[in-house]
């Protein structure tokens, strides 16, 4: 009975010390200088939908900005665009989310614009042609890891393609590792 009594007092303390323990402080997650993104994306284009791949990798030179390179390619259609772009973080939003309440962490969530422009090339039978293309929207990225290794992230863009698919929206799930 003696033991039973100093393993519920031993209990009973544990709980008392862990209750008046503070929650740690959310950690803002540290974005590493480069990251790599791939991923499958349906592009519509003329009167049917493509499958196509949406990859590439990105240059963090300050903590809110990023400067991309990207390839987004549909053999079945022709379709390749090659482009340069940024993303543009917008800290505020997930500094309010992470402020309105303790149980969420919104510095994991990236919120950001971005856009890219470059060179959409259609190759139908022997004949190519290319065009100027831009890309334009926002998105959202959850840092899986406290590190920020692994994020998981979605985007919604609008896409000029001439010659593919002149107005367009595309929507890009997908997963990035960060070094």
């Amino acid at each position: 009975m003696k033991y039973v009594a100093t393993f519920l007092a031993s209990l009973l303390f544990c709980f008392v010390v862990s209750a008046q323990t503070p929650a740690p402080a959310p950690v803002d997650p540290q974005y590493q200088t480069f990251s790599v993104t791939t991923s499958v994306v349906s592009l519509p284009g003329g009167k049917s939908t493509f499958a196509g791949v949406d990859s590439g990798i990105t240059f963090t030179p300050t903590p809110n900005v990023d400067l991309l390179e990207r390839n987004l390619i549909a053999t079945g259609a022709g379709f390749s665009y090659f482009a340069g772009g940024f993303n543009y973080r917008i800290k505020p939003l997930s500094i309010g989310l992470n402020n309105l309440s303790p149980n969420v962490n919104g510095l994991r969530l990236q919120f950001f614009v971005t856009a890219s422009a470059g060179v959409n090339r259609i190759t139908a039978g022997t004949v190519t042609a290319q065009h100027y293309g831009f890309t334009g929207g926002g998105g959202v990225n959850y840092s899986l890891t406290k590190s920020g290794s692994w994020t998981l992230g979605g985007k919604v863009e609008y896409a000029k393609f001439p010659g593919f698919a002149n107005n367009t929206w595309i929507a890009v799930l997908n997963p990035a590792f960060h070094f």
